[in-house]
């Protein structure tokens, strides 16, 4: 019976995974391209999953979430381009999931 007990356990651990720190796609909304900054950004969403430099010295920020369970699952994904000077340019991409 512990046995039975032990293997149902972790199979309930192992059928939830969760990837990136949940934040709420919609603060998106509160930044303003030419006006927020990367703070702000990383205020509003928390600290950003990956980061990648481009030639012209700007950086994409970028913001992932993902969770699922044996019924489903959620999610977010936002990327965010900011110029040398860690101003907002535009929002690169933008999606969420839930199922």
């Amino acid at each position: 019976m512990r046995n039975l007990f032990l293997v149902l356990i972790i199979s309930l651990v192992a059928a939830c995974t969760t990837i990136g720190n949940k934040f709420d796609p919609q603060n998106i909304n509160l930044l303003t391209p030419q006006v927020s900054s990367i703070s702000d950004a990383t205020l509003l969403l928390g600290p950003p999953m990956a980061q990648s430099s481009m030639p012209d010295g700007a950086m994409l920020y970028q913001w992932q979430y993902a969770q699922g369970t044996l019924v489903g699952g959620s999610g977010a994904h936002v990327a965010i381009l900011f110029d040398s000077e860690g101003t907002m340019v535009k929002v690169q991409h933008m999606s969420s999931t839930e199922t």
